[in-house]
């Protein structure tokens, strides 16, 4: 358990997740342009219900999308336990405010 909360809590994380984030968003950027009929209809309805029903027909080209989503969840997980951490050690009122600026 340790181990967890420190792993979540470190910056390493944090960089390595946010360089993934800028790959995956970039690779999801080539290929939205070279793939249209894969993204059709995306903006007309919610994520995860255009990813139900016509984004699992071109699961190759919208690898991305998951990948992103998990990402992001990592990130906000290691954002939480860092804020939550930086409460019990950290007496200064800029951290937090950092923390929370950046979940939101």
């Amino acid at each position: 358990m340790k181990f967890l909360l420190k792993w979540f809590s470190s910056l390493k994380l944090t960089v390595w997740v946010l360089t993934l984030l800028i790959g995956v968003f970039l690779l999801g950027a080539y290929v939205m342009p070279i793939y249209p009929k894969a993204h059709e209809g995306m903006n007309a309805m919610p994520l995860f219900e255009w990813w139900s029903t016509s984004g699992k027909d071109f699961v190759a080209m919208n690898a991305w999308l998951p990948i992103s989503v998990f990402l992001l969840a990592v990130l906000t997980v290691n954002t939480l336990v860092c804020t939550i951490r930086s409460l019990r050690f950290s007496p200064s009122i800029w951290a937090h405010l950092t923390h929370i600026g950046f979940l939101l």
